[in-house]
């Protein structure tokens, strides 16, 4: 299973960036295939706020354009969402919320 991050996404999508030929084609590529394609809630979440972001893009999409485009790639048959509950990772112990620190950061 190929499991990726949210840059290799927002790069296929943003035709300014130097790697949107690469990743498109890999994408593309990726999709058409047969391996599983695994897509972690986190990246998915990541690839929202991001693509519609002003200040991240010049002309971010929609929520409606994010959101087709994360269901059009679950709906392919090798690509999955994946259960964050099924890894260690999950078992981490997240921080009390306080006081903001080196787990938090801004939301502007």
């Amino acid at each position: 299973m190929i499991v990726h991050e949210v840059n290799l996404l927002l790069y296929a999508y943003d035709s300014t960036s130097p790697f949107h030929q690469a990743s498109s084609d890999w994408w593309a590529a990726l999709l058409s295939g047969v391996e599983p394609v695994g897509l972690c809630p986190v990246v998915v979440f990541a690839f929202l706020r991001l693509s519609t972001h002003g200040k991240v893009f010049d002309s971010p999409l929609t929520l409606k354009e994010a959101s087709e485009r994360i269901a059009s790639r679950l709906a392919r048959p090798n690509v999955r969402l994946l259960n964050p509950r099924r890894f260690a990772f999950a078992k981490i112990p997240i921080p009390a919320p306080g006081p903001p620190g080196p787990w938090s950061h801004p939301v502007s």
